[in-house]
């Protein structure tokens, strides 16, 4: 199958942006993961606790 330029380079943006939108998944996940306590009060509607 052969691709003219324009359709290769829409291709090939469109595969960039759902990369970055896979790393930005990770990202949160990570973020998610390391304040895991914080996650779990906010999805509940528990209050902060003080410092």
């Amino acid at each position: 199958m052969r691709l003219t330029p324009a359709d290769a380079c829409d291709r090939v943006l469109h595969l960039n942006l759902h990369l970055a939108t896979l790393l930005d998944d990770h990202d949160r996940w990570d973020d998610l993961h390391a304040h895991a306590d914080t996650a779990a009060r906010t999805a509940t509607g528990e209050p902060a606790s003080p410092l």
